[in-house]
């Protein structure tokens, strides 16, 4: 849900044209994926043992 309004507020920022406001909202997004990217790769680290056996 965050992501998805921190896409709007880019978009709505670079639109209207102004670029300082949508890069600090890009730095913001990024700044919240990683924490998702984080999780699957600990999910799949702990199936992949599962998977080998």
């Amino acid at each position: 849900m965050k992501i998805s309004l921190w896409i709007g507020f880019c978009g709505l920022c670079i639109l209207a044209g102004h670029m300082l406001l949508g890069a600090v909202g890009v730095v913001l997004l990024m700044s919240c994926l990683p924490a998702g990217r984080d999780h699957e790769s600990g999910d799949r680290a702990g199936k992949a043992p599962a998977r080998l056996a």
